[in-house]
């Protein structure tokens, strides 16, 4: 292997664990934006509502992006461990 080849793979590990560790971040962030919604739902559900609105707070459509965007970043959280462990 040359030196170029070693260099290109350390970044490539390095740029991996740092997408990563960022990727964390922004989930961690986004389940604590997340967690005011977590007692609205429970009463809605304990109520069996589905019209009603308990707390002015509780946006469906927002919290289903939330949701969603959660979603798509454990995938990306998922995929860039497994490169992770490639460029390893």
């Amino acid at each position: 292997m040359t030196d170029n080849q070693i260099t290109l793979g350390r970044l490539l590990s390095e740029t991996a664990h740092l997408n990563y560790q960022l990727l964390q971040m922004q989930i961690d962030r986004l389940e604590c934006e997340l967690i005011p919604y977590i007692d609205p739902l429970q009463k809605m559900l304990a109520k069996n509502v589905e019209q009603e609105v308990i707390d002015k707070n509780l946006c469906l459509p927002i919290l289903h992006e939330k949701l969603t965007r959660l979603h798509h970043l454990k995938f990306e959280l998922n995929q860039t461990e497994q490169l992770c462990c490639i460029a390893a």
